[in-house]
């Protein structure tokens, strides 16, 4: 598998990585010269980062745990992601200047698919931890977490709306996959 480019009328296709056993998840950064995945490249799951067009690549985790689903802040300093390197899969964010690593959720539960509020004072998340998958946001500058979708259905996959005052989600009955 890999990471690839192309026209949104499917022309011109380009291949980003190479060497890599496994890519996958990709996000775009703002200004559209880098994109953010999930690969297995060192043997782990660790997120990586690589120039657009087809440059370097870095490696930006360094973990034994699973990191998987990169998103980029809005400010384009840190880059959000679940990982299971606490045991349980929870919302981090490293600085990309500094790399260091926050975590966000301190859950025992599952809680995967971050999504960044547009002027990044929160990130909405999926998490199991009420014994069904709902969508809850943790604030950055205090942690505080609350649920903000009702508990009649499982939700996923949370998507803020450019003006931070909506998010959207899928729910349904497959709100258990993944």
């Amino acid at each position: 598998s890999g990471i690839f480019v192309m026209r949104s009328d499917g022309a011109e296709m380009t291949r980003l990585t190479t060497g890599f056993v496994s890519a996958k998840e990709p996000s775009w950064s703002h200004d559209g010269s880098r994109i953010y995945f999930q690969s297995d490249r060192s043997g782990n799951s660790d997120i990586y980062s690589i120039d657009v067009p087809p440059g370097t690549g870095e490696r930006l985790t360094h973990d034994v745990g699973i990191d998987d689903t990169p998103v980029l802040s809005p400010s384009g300093k840190e880059v959000a992601f679940a990982s299971n390197r606490t045991g349980s899969l929870n919302i981090f964010v490293q600085d990309l200047a500094t790399g260091r690593v926050e975590n966000l959720t301190h859950s025992q539960a599952d809680d995967r698919d971050p999504s960044w509020s547009p002027d990044g004072s929160a990130i909405a998340f999926g998490s199991n931890r009420t014994g069904r998958r709902q969508i809850f946001v943790v604030q950055r500058k205090d942690g505080a977490i609350r649920r903000i979708s009702p508990a009649d259905e499982p939700w996923l996959q949370p998507a803020w709306s450019p003006d931070g005052k909506t998010i959207a989600a899928a729910a349904g009955p497959d709100g258990h996959a993944r």
